[in-house]
């Protein structure tokens, strides 16, 4: 019997340890979702950077320019000039902001939803349906 129960109790221990990974799994997956700058278009041409774009960072910290491929961090303000268009997308494309001519955009936080803030000028926002928890444009 009192095998038996040692048994049990084995498998109940192994099952508590296999969701606890899984979960944990999971949330690091989600944590790890960022933004990407993934096309500069200067006066409808494609370019690799734009140095008149300005980026400020939650810390305060502001640098000119933006290239393809740089990562956004959450609470990252981006202001695009009157003569550059930036597509930035999410992990695994789940979302992509279409910064127009003119526009000013915070990405808020990013996991299993998205806070976006829309600061000025037009941005185009597309996500694809059921990939994410939520996404809400202030």
């Amino acid at each position: 019997m009192r095998l038996a129960r040692d048994g049990v109790a084995r498998v109940v221990i192994i099952v508590v340890v296999v969701l606890f990974v899984i979960g944990s799994a999971a949330e690091a997956r989600a944590a790890a979702r960022a933004h990407t700058v993934q096309q500069i278009l200067r006066d409808g041409k494609a370019v690799e950077s734009e140095r008149h774009v300005q980026v400020r960072l939650r810390e305060g910290a502001r640098s000119e320019g933006i290239r393809r491929g740089q990562t956004i961090a959450d609470g990252t303000r981006i202001d695009v000039p009157t003569h550059v268009s930036v597509v930035i997308v999410s992990t695994n494309r789940k979302s992509t902001a279409t910064l127009e001519p003119g526009a000013s955009v915070t990405f808020v936080s990013t996991g299993s939803g998205e806070v976006v803030s829309q600061n000025a000028g037009k941005t185009v926002f597309s996500v694809v349906p059921h990939a994410l928890d939520f996404y809400r444009v202030s």
